[in-house]
């Protein structure tokens, strides 16, 4: 399984009709990304189903409230933690339950890297109608593709996440395949298949209480 980084500079063949199910999740401790977010949100044609994790009620109410016209948005599920450990430990907690509902997940983050490097990341991930409808030829027509990053994350390998993997299986010590995948950063589209192992180990330990009792 492989990954690449996906560049919108180029003229790609797009996917006008997708049936596969569409996940989204995003992290948003971050208030103030949320506006460039949502209007990037709004680019997507194809029907999702939307998983949002923060850490306030008041975030939670605002967030909801503004999604309330994107007519592509299915389901809808937010929560409140008390967890605030981005990158994709928010994407595979609360994924955990449902991911395999779904052919397709987008994990979108509210880092504090600088503004102009987190715009060109869900610029390159949405951005567009015509970008998104690239991004789903290429995973539908790339049979070994299964994770695609923005252009801020260097070229990923094919190894898995030593720190995340041990973090997954801290409590029972279990071994694991390291030739799965590295994240190498905290927003992607991704192949939902190719990550079934990472679900697989999660669903072998408390990974919630895991994580809380390590930050």
């Amino acid at each position: 399984m492989e990954g690449i980084i996906f560049e919108t500079n180029k003229r790609n063949k797009k996917q006008k009709e997708l049936t596969k199910r569409v996940a989204i999740q995003i992290s948003v401790f971050y208030l103030d990304a949320w506006e460039d977010i949502m209007e990037n949100l709004k680019k997507i044609k194809y029907s999702y189903d939307l998983f949002i994790e923060t850490n306030s009620s008041y975030n939670k109410n605002i967030i909801e409230k503004s999604l309330k016209h994107i007519k592509q948005i299915k389901r809808l599920e937010s929560k409140i933690t008390s967890v605030e450990k981005e990158d994709i430990y928010s994407f595979f907690s609360q994924m955990n339950k449902s991911i395999h509902k779904y052919d397709y997940a987008l994990h979108l983050s509210s880092t504090e890297i600088d503004k102009d490097t987190q715009k060109t990341a869900y610029y390159n991930l949405l951005g567009t109608e015509e970008n998104i409808e690239s991004i789903f030829y290429r995973f539908e027509n790339e049979k070994k593709l299964g994770i695609i990053y923005p252009e801020v994350y260097k070229y990923p390998t094919q190894k898995v996440s030593d720190e995340l993997a041990s973090e997954i299986l801290l409590r029972k010590n279990q071994k694991y395949d390291k030739d799965v995948i590295n994240f190498s950063g905290s927003m992607f589209w991704v192949k939902v298949k190719s990550i079934y192992p990472f679900f697989e180990m999660i669903k072998k330990t408390d990974f919630n209480q895991t994580l809380e009792e390590n930050l």
